[in-house]
């Protein structure tokens, strides 16, 4: 939900969820589809029972991006339409705040 959150940054105008209930009434596997006010759509999964892929596969018109184990992200993939698949690498966990901090305490900035 996060990353749908953060694509379209609004809460979608309809939810379809279908999930199975463990035998001690917990959701173990949930499938959601959310539909946006501009007809885009969101198809999200998430399990404790299944082995799924921890990834991202965000598709449109011109392209898709694909982020390989979203949570621990050190890489994502953007491929336009007809090109070349370009690679992007970073940081990974909270590497970005840490320098952050780092340059602040440097340069003299608190609070």
């Amino acid at each position: 939900l996060a990353i749908a959150h953060m694509v379209f940054r609004e809460s979608p105008e309809k939810v379809f969820a279908s999930s199975y209930m463990g035998e001690t009434g917990v959701d173990e596997q949930t499938a959601l589809l959310l539909h946006y006010t501009d007809g885009a759509l969101a198809n999200l999964s998430c399990a404790i029972q299944t082995n799924t892929t921890h990834e991202v596969r965000i598709y449109g018109t011109e392209g898709s991006i694909h982020i390989p184990n979203f949570w621990h992200a050190t890489s994502a993939v953007l491929q336009l339409n007809n090109k070349n698949p370009l690679k992007i690498s970073g940081e990974s966990n909270y590497g970005y705040e840490v320098s952050e901090v780092m340059s602040c305490i440097k340069t003299g900035k608190t609070e």
